[in-house]
């Protein structure tokens, strides 16, 4: 869904938004407008605030619980890390393990199941997949021109 959901947006700072705009002339009425508009947006020092309740409401029970074993250990090393070291290592480290789970997926998948076909050329090529991964997702991106130019990439 669009970020206006589908309704046009509308600049509010209206025509005072530019400086000639305001050098022109203002209304006291506009200046009164502008004075409380830039002290709106001045952020108090409490903000943003953290509704636990809120967040409990928006997010499904699903998950809430795949994420609740790294939200715990980063909760009890937040003391130490910091939280905005703390809340980026979880990140990293979630993003981390859906990859290492999804390599193991694949790996899993291609040595357990290469030969359902029976093609011997397709199970030396999944054995290759996996053995020389990155290389060949270089080859694909075409970052290894090299081995390219060789006929590796066949």
């Amino acid at each position: 869904m669009a970020q206006t959901a589908g309704v046009k947006p509308m600049a509010i700072a209206g025509r005072v938004a530019s400086e000639r705009e305001r050098c022109l002339g203002m209304t006291d009425a506009e200046r009164a407008w502008r004075k409380q508009w830039l002290k709106d947006q001045v952020l108090a020092s409490n903000e943003p605030v953290y509704v636990e309740e809120y967040w409990r409401e928006r997010t499904n029970p699903i998950r809430r619980l795949y994420r609740k074993p790294l939200d715990v250990l980063f909760t009890k090393l937040m003391p130490v890390l910091g939280q905005e070291r703390a809340s980026n290592y979880r990140f990293i480290v979630g993003k981390l393990g859906m990859i290492a789970v999804g390599i193991l997926s694949i790996q899993y998948y291609f040595k357990y199941n290469g030969n359902v076909s029976g093609n011997l050329l397709f199970t030396f090529k999944s054995h290759f997949i996996i053995s020389n991964g990155l290389i060949y997702f270089l080859m694909l991106l075409g970052l290894d021109k090299e081995r390219r130019l060789e006929g590796y990439d066949n």
